[in-house]
């Protein structure tokens, strides 16, 4: 009864085997209401949400699908991640040089950092948009 009475606390702490137990029933949980709410209500469309079982079945048919190389899965694996490090070095490239130049001269020092306080405080989800319609997807 104490165990029970600690984890609704506030601020109480729990020893880790309780934490695993219970990481592991709130995954059983959600993956629980996915289905219920995917394949036996129907209530979410599965053009909206798949259902779990559809979600594995996939990722085996791009797992076992190696003949083709636009739905190969190792294959567009190695493409994101080559588009996400060149994106890295490219902005590393850019920031670098900027950065000094902001920092090393007086001018450029008050000629942007106005702008650059500014931007400092707005989420990176909240430039995904913008940036996506400035730049485009591709």
């Amino acid at each position: 009864m104490k165990k029970v009475k600690q984890l609704f606390k506030l601020g109480g702490e729990v020893d880790t085997n309780l934490q695993n137990y219970i990481g592991i029933f709130g995954f059983i949980f959600l993956l629980s209401l996915w289905y219920l709410f995917t394949d036996i209500t129907g209530v979410i469309k599965p053009t909206t949400i798949p259902s779990p079982l559809a979600v594995v079945k996939s990722f085996f048919d791009l797992i076992s699908d190696i003949s083709s190389s636009d739905k190969n899965i190792l294959t567009n694996t190695i493409y994101s991640i080559k588009l996400n490090v060149s994106g890295y070095i490219v902005a590393i490239a850019m920031a670098i040089p900027f950065g000094f130049l902001i920092a090393l001269f007086p001018i450029s020092r008050h000629m942007f950092n106005k702008y650059i306080d500014a931007m400092r405080y707005i989420p990176i989800t909240g430039l995904v948009g913008v940036f996506i319609s400035w730049f485009g997807i591709g």
